[in-house]
Formats: structure tokens, sequence, C-alpha cells
């Protein structure tokens, strides 16, 4: 039996890895010369975030801003966002700008449930006890 799955790539582009949001933090805390970034907003970043997450909404992602800080294209950039501000569109603006490296690295929403079905009712009061914001930092 052959299976030939079909996919919209995008110009000259290959598949990108998706990730899950632990998946992402393992290799972002794990792997030399890479970043999590997360890509919500200041506020949704604010009610919850993973601990060593730097916070770029998905409106900020400029050419000027990124190149300082992350002046090594080569840097690997595990992108976590939500559903509405979406990593893949993070990660084909970082793509953009030449790092070809910014992988999908999940939704919060599915994190949260996560932590939701293991610990607590209200995964962020849970997620923040863990995760104060002394770790956050934005750009």
């Amino acid at each position: 039996m052959i299976i030939i799955l079909f996919g919209k790539r995008e110009k000259n582009e290959y598949f990108q890895e998706k990730l899950t949001v632990n998946e992402a933090i393992n290799k972002a805390h794990t792997s030399e010369n890479a970043m999590l970034i997360d890509c919500r907003t200041k506020d949704e970043f604010n009610h919850g975030h993973v601990a060593g997450a730097v916070n770029i909404p998905l409106d900020k992602i400029t050419e000027d801003r990124i190149l300082r800080r992350f002046p090594d294209k080569e840097t690997s950039l595990y992108i976590i966002g939500s559903y509405n501000f979406r990593p893949e569109k993070a990660v084909k603006a970082f793509k953009k700008l030449g790092y070809k490296n910014a992988i999908f690295g999940g939704n919060m929403e599915e994190h949260y449930g996560m932590l939701k079905n293991k610990f607590l009712p209200i995964a962020n009061a849970f997620y923040m006890e863990i995760h104060p914001n002394a770790f956050a930092t934005e750009l």
C-alpha cells in the first residue's frame, strides 16, 4: 500500500515542524542557542506564561526589534501562542526575516488544558504559582 499525503506548501518552503508547548519548553531549555517566544498580547502573557519565555506580541514582530534582540539568525526560536494570536503567523514572520529555525511551539490553551486536567479546576492559578512573573521578559 502506498499512501501519499498532500499539504499546502508556501513557495519554496518545507513543511514546518509542529510541537506541543511542553515539547517546545523542553527543546528551548535543553538546546544551545535557543529561545522560547510567546507571541500573545502583553495582557494574555501576564495572565499566565511559561517561565523564561520572551513576550513578543505578533504585532511587534518588526525587523528592527527582532534583529536587535536576536542578531544570530541561526538561533532556534520556539514560538508559542494562542488560538487568537497564532504561532503559525509569527513563525512565518520570523522566517520572512531570515530566521530559518523558527518553529511552531503550540498553543497555550492546549497547555492550560493539560494543567487543568492534572492539577486544579483553574489551570491559570496553578500555572502562575509555579511560573511567577519574576521570569517574564518583554521585548
